[in-house]
Parts: C-alpha cells; sequence; structure tokens
C-alpha cells in the first residue's frame, strides 16, 4: 500500500495500544460521518475482548487452531509466570498487558469489521500476517505494527492508517447534504411566499373608493318629480314648433 493513500495517527504507547488503536479508528469513522454511535473507553474494549476470549475458546482461527490451542501455545512461550488458560485471561484484562494476534481475533469478531496490519517498508506497507479478515465482514480496520518504536525494549506497538479516500467521500456527503438542504429551504421559501403575499395584501389599508359611501337609490318623489319635468320640457317643445 502507498504511504500516501493514509493518515498515520499515533496512539500512547502506555500498554493499552492496540485498544486506543480501536478506539481512535472508530472516532476518525465517526467524525467522517460513517457511524453515529461511538464505542466504549479502552477498558471496557479490554473487558469485553477478554469475555469474548473466555466464551469463545473453541473458535477456529485461519490456521485451523482453536483460540484455547492459540492461549497454550502462548503459555508454552512466555516468561510472565503464566500457566493456564485462566491465568491468560487474567493478565490480558488487566490494564497495560499488551495484546496481540489471539486480542485481534476477538475484537474482529466483536466489532464485525477485518482488522489489516502492516508495516512500514520504504515508500509502502507491507502486511506482516498479523491481523484477521473475514468474509462475513463488509469493511476493515487498518492498524500499523510498530515494533521496538517505543521506549522499552521488545514491546509491540499499534497504530493506525486511514485512509485518505474516506475523509474526501465524507467531504462530498457533507456537500451533497448541505445543497440538498439549500433546495429543500428555497423550495419551501417559493412554495410560502404566495400566501405571505396575500396575506400582505390583505393587511393593507383599504382604498379611498372602498371608503367612499354607497350612494342612495332615488326615491320616488324624486323619480316623479324627473317625469314631470320631462313631460313640461316635451310640450313646451310642441307648441314652439
Amino acid at each position: 500500500m502507498n504511504k500516501k493513500d493514509f493518515l498515520h495517527l499515533n496512539v500512547p504507547g502506555d500498554g493499552n495500544c492496540f485498544f486506543h488503536a480501536i478506539k481512535l479508528y472508530f472516532i476518525m469513522d465517526k467524525k467522517n460521518n460513517y457511524i453515529k454511535k461511538s464505542l466504549p473507553n479502552v477498558r471496557k474494549l479490554r473487558t469485553n475482548c477478554v469475555k469474548w476470549l473466555k466464551n469463545n475458546l473453541n473458535f477456529k482461527t485461519p490456521s485451523g487452531l482453536k483460540i484455547r490451542d492459540e492461549i497454550k501455545d502462548f503459555i508454552d512461550h512466555n516468561d510472565k509466570n503464566i500457566n493456564s488458560i485462566n491465568d491468560y485471561l487474567k493478565y490480558m484484562n488487566r490494564s497495560k498487558s499488551y495484546a496481540g494476534q489471539i486480542e485481534i481475533y476477538a475484537m474482529s469478531n466483536l466489532l464485525q469489521k477485518n482488522i489489516r496490519t502492516y508495516i512500514n517498508n520504504g515508500n509502502t506497507y507491507n502486511n506482516i500476517g498479523l491481523g484477521y479478515v473475514s468474509s462475513k465482514f463488509n469493511d476493515d480496520i487498518i492498524l500499523y505494527h510498530n515494533l521496538n518504536d517505543v521506549k522499552n525494549e521488545n514491546i509491540h506497538h499499534f497504530e493506525i492508517l486511514y485512509p485518505k479516500k474516506k475523509i474526501r467521500r465524507s467531504s462530498r456527503r457533507s456537500s451533497r447534504r448541505s445543497s440538498r438542504r439549500s433546495s429543500r429551504r428555497s423550495s419551501r421559501r417559493s412554495s410560502k411566499r404566495p400566501s405571505r403575499r396575500s396575506l400582505r395584501r390583505s393587511l393593507r389599508r383599504p382604498s379611498k373608493r372602498s371608503l367612499r359611501r354607497p350612494s342612495k337609490r332615488p326615491s320616488r318623489r324624486s323619480s316623479r318629480r324627473s317625469s314631470r319635468r320631462s313631460s313640461r320640457r316635451s310640450s313646451r317643445r310642441s307648441f314652439k314648433r
């Protein structure tokens, strides 16, 4: 993978780096509008991880081994006074206990996401075999495995490789949403304008013509008078002739 395509984000190297990386990856997804809910804190993530391991000791890994076999293999090669599966689970439940491939299986299945892990190789990132990918999951969490790049020696450190394309997509989504909102607002305003105009017209003062008093109907007397006058005029005209 090309380094230019990813943001390399650091997390504290305090023994909880794997869980810090998972938490921060989801924070980035929420910031870029890919998810709405945020993950629980690092302590809760570790507790959930250990619970999953305890309840899924017979889960088959891609290597064909079960989780209990992976833990037994760790017990045979560790120097931390861990002698049983229960000892391992107690150890992993303690803060600052370094997580590895076994915990990757657990978190990947808990979150329903592929966890891919890469190391630095010049201008690219290469896969080192760590991680878990399943055809059941559609989304990825991409981690950087930073060997010995912390204060203490022989420490496996996890950090984040966040794809830049996810940030670009989120900016496009936000621009589309804003354009849709503006178009909706403009359509609402245009639909409301005629009603506002009619309201303004109705609230205007009445004109002078409407304030004039209506003309009175002519009375019977006045009509009689006018008919008499007209008859007199006509008789005078005929007499003159």
